[in-house]
């Protein structure tokens, strides 16, 4: 008897639309984050170059700026403004091959003696100088750099600069702290004499 009221009411249940199976429920649904946050951190993106105010500056002198033919012009490289020990310097000094030739480095004053680099006649016209200090850095200002000398070929107005997109100045902790180059020396040499005289 109990059979027969269980499938009358299970064919009644049907009957008027409800599911008599069993249902289960689902447990709530959580979106999951398949985004990653990149923690890589760019080494370069938090050293910005320095203000003016922390550059260092160059003097660049000369023994003589009337000279004649033969003669022999010494121009003497220096840093100042240097803030923090200083490491290695490098730059280019450019001059016009047609009117002088350099002849020499000279190395023996500097406050950076490791030579990596010193190419005076590699291309004309450029003296490619690179120098290091070893032993902690030199800091303070009137640091002696580098000494060229220069014979005169031919009369005329030579002109010595510093290239200021080929200098780098490094601190200790690599920081470039090259002289701005609005604030490069310059140096103007009066050359004279008839004769000429062959590189």
């Amino acid at each position: 008897m109990k059979k027969i009221i269980l499938l009358f009411t299970t064919v009644a249940l049907v009957l008027s639309g409800c599911d008599a199976t069993p249902t289960t429920t689902n447990p709530t649904s959580v979106p999951v984050n398949t985004r990653t946050t990149d923690t890589t951190k760019n080494p370069l993106q938090d050293k910005p170059l320095p203000s003016a105010a922390f550059r260092t500056t160059f003097g660049m002198t000369a023994d003589k700026t009337t000279a004649q033919v033969g003669d022999t012009v010494t121009l003497t490289l220096s840093l100042s403004g240097a803030k923090q020990s200083i490491t290695t310097v490098s730059t280019n000094i450019l001059y016009d091959a047609k009117l002088l030739k350099a002849e020499k480095i000279d190395t023996s004053s500097s406050k950076f003696p490791m030579v990596v680099k010193a190419d005076k006649e590699k291309t004309p016209g450029v003296v490619d100088i690179s120098m290091s200090n070893n032993t902690g850095g030199v800091s303070g200002n009137d640091i002696p750099v580098v000494s060229i000398q220069f014979k005169v070929l031919t009369q005329g107005d030579a002109t010595i600069t510093i290239d200021g997109n080929k200098t780098s100045v490094f601190m200790e902790d690599n920081t470039n702290v090259a002289p701005l180059i609005d604030t490069l020396p310059t140096v103007h040499l009066t050359l004279q004499g008839s004769a000429k005289v062959k590189r």
